[in-house]
């Protein structure tokens, strides 16, 4: 069982981890597991890709058999499964104010970007020429890296982005 994604939370007490096809949550302090979200080892689904914890810390989000969860950081319930109708999704990353989840998706180089109160799409912009593999925002939040197999890494203003 390997391990594809690690996140910490915001305030470094858990770490999750994200192995096969299961999300499990760690103590830090104490390494014990907290909370297993999902574990579906035998399940003969879909690996587990990814996962980010929103910068404010009350959500989770993870990708794996295709799907997009998003969870409450806390309380480890299931808020929702994002309904997408496009392609596999690569990599994922928090806005700064934890209000949009942006999703790198498909070979043609776009991320959706979702609103986390009402799990809605509200806009999809292309970035690259393909798939995005890796995003990033700057500790002042004001700017989203994102890199592709187009072998380009971008900067992005991200006030001028969101409002796209």
């Amino acid at each position: 069982m390997s391990v594809k994604a690690l996140a910490f939370s915001p305030d470094s007490s858990t770490l999750a981890s994200v192995s096969h096809r299961s999300l499990r949550l760690w103590d830090i302090h104490t390494s014990t597991l907290r909370a297993t979200l999902i574990d579906q080892e035998d399940s003969g689904q879909a690996d587990m890709l990814a996962l980010a914890f929103s910068p404010n810390g009350k959500k989770l989000a993870s990708v794996g058999q295709g799907k997009v969860h998003l969870w409450d950081a806390e309380t480890h319930s299931l808020l929702s499964e994002l309904v997408r109708r496009g392609p596999q999704i690569t990599t994922l990353a928090f806005s700064p104010d934890s209000t949009i989840l942006l999703i790198g998706c498909g070979g043609d180089g776009t991320i959706e970007m979702w609103d986390t109160g009402t799990y809605t799409l509200t806009s999809t912009v292309k970035l690259h020429t393909a798939r995005i593999e890796a995003l990033k925002f700057s500790p002042d939040g004001r700017t989203l890296a994102s890199g592709s197999r187009d072998g380009t890494i971008l900067l992005w203003h991200w006030a001028s982005l969101a409002a796209k």
